[in-house]
């Protein structure tokens, strides 16, 4: 049976403090911190509606219950649902914790702070429908001093990823180019998430169980796209 290509469900991480962004975060989660009146989530939940997505997940933790709340008060052109990260052990605890144990169809997992433009998940939904591999991860190209601080992918000349390694020391990233926190992750990717140990934060990260999914031959596919803008307070200026 061919693998089903259209993805309709995703998962959002929003279980974050937002340390960055304090003192804002101190009181309001990043999703719901403004954007010229309208909580970024807002302009989220559009844009993936816009792009064929059907569901979406919210894995919450800090002030979740503000983001409940929220999700309650407002009509959405999606299905929404939160599932609370008991504690917070990382990016792929998060997406374990949304999981069913068998998630039989191909998903969308991204981050809920990044400022794009409209187009930028309908251009990434249309690119993973464009080519046969399992995974499609959003690239950004970065110079070699901001690589330490993000993630760099092992890449060939057909932008064919072999490994994410992240936070790579200096002089060590295998490329210039950093994936996003916005993947396309095939069916029954659960299996990978189980296999992931702590990073040397302690943490367990969704680009290990990615690797861990390559090693066992899965392809996957990066596409290059403007880089995310991160919320700042002149941001809920109008123009």
């Amino acid at each position: 049976m061919t693998e089903q290509r259209w993805v309709k469900n995703s998962v959002l991480l929003a279980a974050g403090r937002g340390s960055r962004l304090r003192p804002h975060t101190d009181s309001t989660p990043k999703p719901l911190l403004p954007i010229k009146g309208r909580p970024s989530l807002d302009y989220l939940l559009e844009q993936l509606s816009k792009a064929g997505i059907e569901q979406a997940t919210l894995v919450t933790h800090h002030l979740s219950e503000q983001i409940d709340s929220y999700l309650q008060t407002q009509t959405w052109p999606l299905a929404t649902r939160t599932i609370r990260q008991q504690s917070m052990h990382g990016t792929a605890d998060a997406l374990l914790s949304a999981l069913p144990v068998d998630n039989p169809e191909p998903l969308l997992v991204c981050a809920t702070d990044y400022i794009v433009n409209d187009q930028f998940y309908e251009e990434f939904l249309a690119f993973h429908e464009s080519h046969v591999d399992g995974i499609s991860v959003s690239l950004k190209q970065l110079p070699d001093h901001e690589l330490a601080a993000r993630s760099s992918v092992e890449i060939d000349a057909n932008m064919a990823i072999s490994r994410i390694v992240e936070k790579p020391a200096a002089g060590q990233a295998p490329s210039n180019y950093s994936a996003n926190l916005l993947y396309v992750l095939p069916a029954n990717f659960r299996q990978y998430l189980l296999t992931v140990e702590p990073s040397v934060r302690g943490e367990l990260e969704i680009q290990d169980a990615i690797n861990a999914c390559l090693q066992q031959g899965v392809r996957a596919r990066g596409i290059v796209q403007a880089e995310p803008q991160e919320w700042h307070p002149d941001i809920n200026q109008a123009p």
